[in-house]
């Protein structure tokens, strides 16, 4: 599988933009799955949420779930986070 970036072209649209930059980023995630299977998980849902801190219109939401697997995933890694941030106070 090709890692190489993509060259973002200055004709491109932002659309077409955010849509190379969503098909580059499916890649990692598609590499990612590979090494959980390696080490014997088989992890069939991915989700990953990018983010500007300081800007709530920019975020970045690639996933292979439906809404509903999603709102599991969302709700399992709040949960799983607000006891590893018990655990550390």
């Amino acid at each position: 599988m090709d890692m190489r970036p993509t060259t973002v072209k200055a004709t491109m649209t932002k659309e077409e933009m955010l849509l190379e930059m969503q098909l580059e980023a499916e890649v990692y995630l598609m590499k990612i799955e590979e090494v959980f299977r390696r080490y014997g998980l088989h992890l069939d849902g991915m989700t990953m949420i990018a983010r500007a801190t300081t800007n709530d219109d920019m975020i970045v939401v690639l996933t292979n779930e439906d809404v509903g697997g999603l709102e599991i995933a969302c709700a399992l890694a709040l949960a799983q986070h607000k006891v590893k941030q018990q655990q550390r106070s």
